[in-house]
């Protein structure tokens, strides 16, 4: 522990989380989190007790945090392009990450949304003019090319030619992996009576 006038920083390893609290009658914390802190005779924090789990966790059970809600990525359909730009700006394909959607959103014209022959993913929006939005899930990593079939044309062999797009799917990233103990400062300051 190192002391900078009234207040204590402590550093702790952390095997995979951290939370932390103080006697509420002896210590405040420069924290949101509320718990409990050993003293040593001497008044200063001993043993900070610690356990995370997306965030503070008291004593019992942790339990993981849920996971987060993912808007889908939105293409602009439109003037024979695809983008997650609106017209206008710089065409781009979209990327997203193996488990989210993509929503096709017609701003103009007569188009449709069909993916390419011999995709692992198939999905056809129609053709039509201002389609309602038009949804997709890609469960799996991978690069996933479609087209128009009005202005575009599939190739045959997982390529598209003219009115195409992509969509690149990225793996869902691992977990980090803790070497050891991940170090974490917590600072705690001796509350004046």
């Amino acid at each position: 522990m190192r002391r900078v006038g009234n207040i204590a920083a402590i550093t702790l390893g952390l095997a995979s989380s951290a939370a932390f609290a103080c006697l509420p009658d002896q210590l405040a914390c420069e924290s949101d989190h509320s718990g409990m802190a050993d003293m040593t005779e001497a008044g200063e924090p001993a043993i900070v007790t610690t356990e995370l789990s997306g965030g503070f966790a008291g004593a019992g059970e942790a339990s993981a945090p849920p996971p987060p809600s993912v808007s889908p990525t939105v293409v602009h359909v439109f003037n024979n392009n695809y983008s997650i730009n609106p017209s206008g700006q710089p065409i781009v394909d979209a990327s997203i990450v193996a488990g989210e959607a993509i929503q096709w959103q017609w701003d103009a014209g007569f188009h449709s949304v069909t993916s390419v022959a011999g995709s692992p993913e198939v999905y056809n929006s129609g053709a039509g003019f201002g389609l309602p939005p038009f949804d997709h899930t890609f469960p799996d990593a991978g690069v996933y090319t479609y087209f128009c079939t009005v202005h575009g044309v599939d190739n045959g062999n997982g390529t598209a030619g003219g009115m195409a797009g992509t969509i690149t799917v990225s793996a869902v990233p691992e977990p980090a992996l803790l070497s050891g103990v991940v170090p974490m400062m917590l600072l705690v300051r001796r509350r004046r009576s």
